[in-house]
């Protein structure tokens, strides 16, 4: 598929505002649906490739499967690894346990679920949780599960009805979505079925894109709006409105109009915009700086118990893009090459050991059945509410551990100071005896 520069531009607009959301920066009160002009970004560009092969006669899920894996496993498993080395060092260990939960739901794509179950997204404890970013990328893979079969139906058997098909689909998860912001807030901001809207929506600018409009300062229009309504989307909503409903049609449509400016000749000024070196280059890094900026912010509001200071803001946004530039440059680029390592079997070999890479080896056999359990705990209660299994009553340590005794106090904020009563192990002492008992 040719490469659209503008949507690089498009890329670095969606993140800049979510980093900076979560950093803390309250000028910016909506940064958080930046997620959604990623959303209609991804199903715009997955649409297009799929749309490739079924033109050329080469559709394969294997090989869509294949592609998905080179552009999102090794920047995830890069930054994984990373936080799992430091979680070592700085999660307690019932914080630790909760961790290898999360580690489990985000390897297996389910995270958004996980999430779900243990913690608001808005809520004062999910500053804590090194994984929560990963929450959107669980929704797009569900998403990638069926969508590459749907596409293959409608151009094969139903004559590329793309508008007929995919419109239905997409106001009935429109709707669900509106009514779950007041029937299941948190259910309707995680889960597929109110999200696979934004996603269609890509889909459908890729699959029936509407023709350009004969009038130049009409097109120009149409980008001064796309701005205009993510503009609204970044400042005029906050995390006290219901979300997605009817606000997310700002960050989508914004980004829908600015996608279908962009495609059309001759560009327009919005285009051009997107198109400046800087904006481009932060898009190409954007997939890496998501996934390394918020477990920078987890540990830092972790180990810190307070508001983090301008200093410390500007230290962690410098930090996350270097460590994205990294991890584009090195994890990213060579896996996207064509080269023999890059081949499907190391690919899903190397994500079937990251999973297992927290796991100690006696108890690598139990994962599965931790997880089951680990849901069971969370609906029975045992985990407090909103709290993605953080801690809050003392804790004993199991028989023959060299822990002794864990009495862990914290307020709701959970910005008490923690101690210890007996001695404290290293983390390969308590390693194991925690994690997925």
């Amino acid at each position: 598929m040719q490469y659209r520069r503008y949507i690089e531009g498009l890329r670095a607009v969606a993140v800049l505002p979510v980093v900076l959301f979560h950093f803390g920066i309250s000028a910016i009160p909506g940064g958080f649906s930046g997620v959604d002009i990623f959303f209609v970004i991804s199903g715009y560009l997955t649409s297009g490739s799929l749309l490739d092969d079924l033109e050329r006669g080469q559709f394969s899920i294997v090989n869509f499967y294949w592609r998905r894996a080179r552009r999102i496993l090794p920047a995830l498993v890069f930054v994984m690894l990373l936080t799992c080395i430091a979680a070592l060092f700085i999660l307690l260990p019932p914080d630790l346990r909760g961790f290898s939960l999360s580690i489990i739901a985000t390897s297996t794509f389910w995270s958004n679920v996980f999430f779900w179950k243990t913690s608001s997204y808005f809520s004062i404890d999910a500053a804590l949780l090194p994984l929560l970013h990963t929450w959107p990328l669980s929704v797009a893979e569900q998403y990638y599960i069926f969508a590459p079969i749907l596409m293959f139906l409608i151009y094969r058997y139903i004559g590329k009805r793309w508008l007929t098909t995919l419109l239905p689909i997409i106001l009935c998860s429109f709707v669900v979505a509106v009514m779950a912001t007041s029937l299941a807030p948190t259910a309707g901001f995680y889960l597929l079925p109110t999200r696979i809207w934004e996603l269609m929506l890509g889909a459908l600018l890729m699959l029936k894109c509407p023709s350009p409009l004969g009038n130049r300062f009409l097109m120009e229009s149409v980008g001064v709006a796309g701005f205009g309504l993510l503009a609204i989307g970044f400042f005029a909503i906050s995390a006290s409105d219901p979300f997605p409903g009817y606000n997310a049609l700002y960050p989508c449509i914004g980004t829908a109009l600015l996608i279908y400016v962009g495609q059309n000749t001759p560009s327009t000024v919005a285009t051009r915009m997107l198109e400046v070196r800087p904006l481009v280059w932060i898009g190409l890094i954007s997939y890496s700086l998501y996934l390394v900026h918020w477990p920078l912010n987890a540990f830092a509001h972790y180990l810190s118990f307070q508001k983090l200071d301008p200093l410390m803001t500007g230290a962690m946004l410098v930090a996350s893009l270097a460590l994205a530039a990294f991890s584009w440059k090195f994890v990213e680029q060579p896996f996207r090459q064509k080269r023999a390592f890059t081949s499907p079997g190391p690919i899903f070999a190397f994500q079937r050991s990251r999973s297992l890479s927290f796991v100690p080896a006696e108890r690598r056999g139990r994962s599965a059945m931790a997880f089951r359990n680990g849901f069971r705990t969370m609906s029975s209660g045992a985990f407090p509410s909103g709290t993605g299994g953080m801690a809050s009553v003392s804790t004993r340590a199991p028989a023959g551990s060299k822990a002794g005794i864990w009495r862990i106090a914290r307020a709701p904020a959970v910005f008490q100071q923690r101690f210890f009563c007996g001695a404290t192990p290293s983390p390969r002492t308590m390693f194991p005896a925690w994690v997925l008992t």
